[in-house]
């Protein structure tokens, strides 16, 4: 599988009031060819659930 054109980097930290938001926006570009790497600092809110229910494999998760 060749590497995508485009990686974006969402740093979120107990982020769950607009994550879902920000993840529709990153989905709905024209431009498809990306990896969305969201790196979640320690959160405790439901930020772990929002990503959890993505099924889209453009996204790369790292958990600290």
């Amino acid at each position: 599988m060749p590497s995508p054109a485009v990686s974006l980097l969402m740093p979120v930290h107990n982020g769950s009031t607009f994550l879902q938001q920000a993840l529709e926006s990153v989905w709905s570009q024209d431009f498809s060819d990306l990896e969305l790497i969201v790196v979640d600092d320690a959160s405790d809110d439901d930020t772990n659930s929002i990503l959890n229910a993505v099924k889209d494999e453009r996204l790369r998760l790292i958990r600290l």
